[in-house]
């Protein structure tokens, strides 16, 4: 930040000092270029030495308390209770159900079919002719014989050629057979007669007879079947519980408590203190010499040309 500053500082000084002189007056005429000496201020790196703390490892011996653990036994007589079964026997009353098997008569309905032929009545699907007047169209055309025109190219080809081969065979002359075969060649119209039929529709009414469904109701027999309830009886096997009092004896198993005594050896631990001596490490400080690097901001003279007046006025 401070660099910033100085070098602002020496900018401006090196701008104003011509404007000032324009400012009082002075042209270009009555001034002179001097040299000036000015401070600029420019960092520099030193070596410079300085003083810090620096931790080194050293080991020392300390004494310290610690607890050890001793084992102790110990012989202790410890009562204790256990269930011990024991069987015994009671009496128990109870009632048992003996089945008794008696014949007993019974009545039931049962649902007896008989058939039966009934009167009814039932709807037929018959096909009935009916004569009905339709619309048809009829063709009541005729044939004429017409005049066409037919382009015969390749029959008058055909006979010119096989013409004017005879005829050179005759001649021994290939030109004028060339020629009147080329010419008997191109395209002729020729004219035919041919049988044409010339259409003439008419629609007229005629009489069909199609066949119509009709439903038609007619009378007819049909059996159904039918159940009757009917009463019959008989004899059934029941079977009906007689109780009976009786007395058993049983046994059982009951759980007494029953209290015992055994000797018991265990171990239990006691912490004494001991004194030990242990080598332990720790960190002395101690103060150190260094040489460093430090940036270092330092005004060094320049020299610079600046304009100065020169004329009596300017003064």
């Amino acid at each position: 930040m401070m660099r910033t500053v100085l070098w602002i500082v020496a900018a401006l000084a090196v701008a104003i000092l011509p404007q000032a002189a324009w400012a009082a007056g002075c042209g270009p005429c009555c001034q002179e270029v001097v040299e000036t000496v000015i401070q600029v201020p420019t960092w520099v790196t030193e070596t410079r030495t300085v003083k810090c703390v620096e931790y080194r490892p050293e080991q020392r011996e300390r004494t310290v308390t610690v607890m050890k653990a001793v084992p102790v036994q110990k012989t202790v007589e410890r009562q204790y209770t256990v269930m011990v079964p024991e069987v015994r026997t009671r009496t128990v009353n109870y009632t048992v159900a003996k089945p008794v098997w008696e014949e007993k008569e019974v009545e039931y309905t049962v649902m007896v079919p008989h058939q039966e032929t009934r009167l009814g009545v039932r709807r037929v699907c018959r096909a009935v002719p009916v004569t009905e007047t339709r619309k048809v169209c009829k063709d009541e055309g005729h044939w004429e014989e017409r005049e066409v025109a037919v382009a015969s190219v390749r029959q008058v080809c055909y006979r010119t050629c096989r013409m004017a081969r005879r005829a050179r065979r005759l001649s021994s002359c290939c030109s004028p057979c060339t020629v009147a075969c080329e010419t008997a060649c191109s395209p002729c119209t020729t004219t035919q007669v041919c049988k044409v039929w010339v259409p003439n529709v008419v629609e007229q009414e005629v009489e069909v007879t199609v066949m119509k469904h009709e439903l038609v109701e007619e009378p007819c027999e049909y059996t159904v079947t039918t159940c009757v309830p009917e009463t019959r009886t008989k004899t059934v096997k029941v079977c009906r519980m007689e109780y009976e009092d009786r007395t058993k004896e049983v046994s059982y198993t009951v759980c007494v408590p029953e209290t015992r005594s055994k000797t018991l050896t265990y171990t239990s631990y006691q912490c004494q203190p001991e004194e030990k001596t242990v080598t332990c490490t720790v960190m002395v400080p101690h103060e150190v010499e260094r040489e460093v690097q430090v940036c270092v901001c330092r005004m060094v003279p320049k020299t610079v040309k600046c304009c100065r007046p020169v004329c009596g006025g300017c003064r």
